[in-house]
């Protein structure tokens, strides 16, 4: 976690431009192909994720099968990612021949950090973000102002994707 109270002194910067160049950047350095590996913030596996919460959103028990067909998952995902849903609390598992899955939250609950965390996804805008990580320039010189301004950046990243439920990132709209 990045230490707030050692910046304040370096920040005098515009957090919502910084964040809508940070997201430009993440746009650039994609290729739009296979979501992993290339800079982009929503993986395919979460994209996946939201495909068969959509599918599971009426309430519904359906198979794997069932969700890879009408979501265009392919099959061994849709196992993958159920199996990590279900892990998190997202969806409940029904096992044997009339077995399947549904949701087990309402997505008005559920928010996308929410998901990303279930994925196992690293929302990091860099690298000196993550716990545990050992920077040899803050070592050596006591702070790092990018540190600091990334760290803003890091941390309205996290409200902004803590302020969206599934809810209306499938539907557009709130629970009602």
């Amino acid at each position: 976690m990045w230490e707030y109270e050692n910046c304040t002194k370096f920040i005098k910067i515009n957090l919502t431009t910084t964040i809508h160049i940070a997201m430009m950047a993440l746009e650039q350095n994609g290729n739009g192909d296979t979501g992993e590996g290339c800079g982009v913030l929503i993986t395919r596996e979460t994209d996946y994720a939201l495909r068969v919460l959509r599918a599971l959103s009426e309430g519904e028990q359906l198979t794997a099968g069932d969700i890879s067909e009408q979501q265009m998952v392919p099959k061994p995902f849709a196992y993958k990612i159920i199996k990590k849903l279900s892990k998190a609390g997202f969806v409940r598992i029904t096992r044997g021949a009339d077995g399947g899955c549904r949701l087990a939250v309402g997505l008005d609950k559920v928010t996308l950090y929410d998901l990303m965390a279930a994925m196992e996804e690293d929302s990091a805008v860099i690298a000196c973000m993550e716990p545990g990580y050992s920077c040899p320039w803050r070592e050596a010189h006591g702070g790092c102002m990018v540190h600091c301004r990334l760290g803003l950046v890091q941390q309205r990243l996290h409200e902004e994707l803590r302020g969206h439920t599934l809810q209306e990132l499938i539907f557009g709209t709130a629970a009602e």
